[in-house]
């Protein structure tokens, strides 16, 4: 078990509650005119979204308690379920600008 501030996760729940089959996330939506419900944006493909581009997450906090069963003391631990994602600008973004950037920073992998 992780303690303190050590282990932050983001996670999408990749099933529904009951069901075996993956089920791929579509709660993407364009908002780089205005952000309006939901309802009233466009959906785009979550492979629309790209490195450096500005996203707005709507998040769900979980807490719940583990036992660790080497010590046998319950903890406490947190996480987020990912309920929609906005983007807000997309940014001008290639695979050369990775190339410069390894370059430009030494043991930087991102």
């Amino acid at each position: 078990m992780e303690t303190g501030m050590t282990a932050i996760r983001a996670i999408k729940w990749q099933t529904a509650k009951g069901e075996n089959d993956p089920v791929l996330f579509l709660a993407v939506y364009d908002a780089r005119e205005v952000l309006k419900a939901k309802s009233d944006m466009e959906p785009l493909s979550p492979i629309d979204l790209k490195k450096n581009d500005l996203m707005l997450l709507e998040v769900k906090m979980v807490h719940y308690h583990v036992k660790d069963i080497k010590t046998n003391k319950w903890g406490h631990c947190a996480q987020f379920e990912i309920i929609a994602i906005s983007l807000l600008h997309s940014a001008n973004y290639s695979q050369e600008d990775d190339k410069q950037q390894e370059t430009m920073i030494k043991d930087l992998w991102i």
